[in-house]
């Protein structure tokens, strides 16, 4: 993805838990000042990953692998919950937006307007890692060539994206070429952030393009290969603008070279 852009920007289509749920919430969920928020206390103390109850299939395997790579920084790996604990944990990791979010932090703006937008929020209780998702749980399927599918499509990927944002733009992790090889993984035992809000959207939502061969439409997630798997941690698999190609013009020597010789390359004579 292009460089961080610091804008208060944008959020799209809230998780729903419910309004009575919010309510309990805005009493327990609180900021707490400057105080630094600890995702991982010297190896131990690690703080639970919480999935918003809709979020998307990609969401919860990019959940799965945010815990996998904070437990190789600091071998601690986060338990990852999908319903909400009863009593709250002291400090979460938040994915995927949720309606009580305005309540812990008032200051921020949810509204996600552009497209693939995301939003990383921290205070000293509370990580909030989430983006602009828009699909159809019921209409999810892409039909491939020679009868082949790709389930789970997503228009827009903003949380998934906005996980893999965290972890090289905060985390420090680095994807230097596909394959475990290719890892760059930061050794610490504790991981802590001071509060910041960080949010940005791509300035190219067509991003696969000389990647094709690492995209879901090639075999599909289920058989994700190591190249698929480094364009997904760039931000290049989960895009939101298809700009299908293909070979053509390949008859136009023949036919312009004579007649029209400026529709083709210049050469020195």
């Amino acid at each position: 993805m292009p460089l961080k852009e610091k804008r208060r920007m944008t959020m799209h289509g809230l998780s729903r838990w419910g309004v009575v749920l919010t309510a309990c919430l805005g009493a327990a969920l609180t900021t707490s000042g400057g105080d630094k928020f600890v995702l991982v206390r010297e190896g131990t103390d690690q703080a639970p990953i919480i999935v918003a109850q809709d979020a998307t299939p990609f969401t919860r395997i990019a959940a799965g692998e945010l815990a996998g790579f904070i437990e190789k920084i600091s071998g601690a790996r986060p338990m990852i919950l999908e319903e909400m604990p009863d009593p709250l944990p002291e400090r979460a990791i938040w994915i995927g937006l949720q309606p009580f979010f305005r309540k812990i932090f008032p200051d921020t703006d949810f509204e996600l307007r552009h497209a693939e937008e995301i939003l990383i929020v921290a205070d000293g209780r509370n990580l909030v890692i989430a983006g602009r998702d828009i699909w159809d749980p019921q209409n999810h399927v892409r039909q491939l060539s020679r009868g082949r599918t790709v389930e789970n499509v997503q228009r827009e990927y903003g949380t998934v994206n906005a996980i893999y944002t965290f972890v090289q733009d905060f985390l420090d992790v680095r994807w230097l070429w596909p394959g475990s090889l290719g890892e760059d993984i930061p050794q610490r035992a504790t991981i802590e952030f001071a509060p910041f809000e960080y949010r940005y959207h791509p300035q190219f939502r067509g991003r696969i393009g000389l990647f094709s061969r690492c995209s879901l439409a090639k075999e599909g997630f289920r058989t994700a290969s190591a190249d698929q798997n480094w364009a997904r941690y760039q931000r290049l698999l989960f895009d939101s603008l298809d700009i299908p190609g293909g070979h053509a013009y390949g008859d136009w020597w023949e036919r312009f070279h004579e007649t029209h010789p400026e529709y083709l390359a210049l050469q020195p004579d």
